[in-house]
């Protein structure tokens, strides 16, 4: 649930041009500092997603060297300090057996870290659960990430992570459905 954050764990994000660009910063983020490489791989439209994690300064560390290494390549990213326990199980996917209703919420943005940005600053922002996170498989680059709860939370996240996105130079929707149609949530949980 909301508020729950993981005690020193940070995250770093890196979105980048290409794999040749991609495997160089992940060999630099590796060999710089005591970090865990959660994802590196390639994703839509020919990027490559870097997500690590580590203490806050081995991140900080890692991500720096890896922008220098990179230089040019860089899409989005960023360091999240203090990351969101909730959003690092989204990135497992959706349970299929969590309880459907309450509300849903949907952010949508044009990069993979943009979303999981959003997410984060919704999680701390409100008591809603992350649903599952979409990053750029499918999706033309996109990131998605749905949100559930109480229609006031779900609202008060939403508003959250468009105001994380949009400080940091970001583009994204973001949609409240009140109360879905069941249909609707089979789709998502399936």
């Amino acid at each position: 649930m909301a508020k729950s954050e993981s005690k020193h764990i940070a995250l770093g994000l890196l979105e980048l041009s290409g794999p040749a660009a991609g495997f160089a910063a992940a060999d630099a983020i590796l060999k710089t500092s005591p970090t865990k490489l959660l994802k590196g791989d390639t994703i839509c439209p020919g990027k490559f997603l870097l997500i690590f994690t580590g203490e806050l300064a081995a991140v900080h560390e890692a991500y720096r060297r890896a922008e220098q290494v990179c230089a040019g390549c860089l899409i989005d990213g960023g360091v999240l300090g203090r990351i969101s326990t909730a959003v690092l199980q989204a990135f497992r996917g959706p349970d299929p057996h969590m309880k459907k209703g309450g509300a849903l919420g949907i952010i949508e943005t044009f990069t993979a870290a943009g979303a999981i940005n959003g997410a984060d600053a919704a999680v701390k922002a409100a008591p809603v659960e992350v649903i599952d996170l979409r990053l750029a498989q499918g999706l033309a680059g996109k990131g998605i990430a749905y949100l559930t709860g109480t229609v006031t939370a779900v609202e008060t996240a939403l508003k959250a992570a468009e105001s994380a996105i949009t400080s940091n130079g970001g583009i994204c929707t973001v949609q409240l459905l009140p109360n879905p149609h069941h249909s609707v949530w089979e789709a998502l949980l399936s």
